[in-house]
């Protein structure tokens, strides 16, 4: 898997960043695709870089309640994603991987 990718399962509400398990890697400041797949049983999956001191939305292509995805680019390498409102059926698989040209 290339440097800064991520592939991970998210089957509970929350944030999960570099430190959490799953671990959502750090990026690499460049174009990477964020895409989300599974079941998410009315939860909201979104991307999420810090700004400062606070975690901010990246952008409306990369907050999903279905299957989808798109591509984010962020000068910020601390990124999230955030899971919420998912019932006890939540399992998505979340992968951020950049973009090489």
């Amino acid at each position: 898997m290339p440097i800064n990718a991520t592939e991970a399962t998210i089957t509970s509400n929350g944030s999960y960043n570099a430190a959490s398990t799953p671990a959502i890697n750090t990026t690499n400041g460049k174009t990477n695709a964020f895409l989300v797949s599974g079941t998410f049983d009315g939860a909201t999956v979104k991307l999420q870089h810090k700004v400062k001191d606070a975690y901010v939305d990246v952008g409306s292509d990369t907050t999903l309640t279905a299957a989808g995805g798109g591509l984010f680019t962020s000068p910020v390498s601390d990124i999230q994603v955030v899971a919420s409102g998912g019932g006890g059926s939540l399992d998505v698989d979340v992968v951020i991987k950049p973009i090489y040209p």
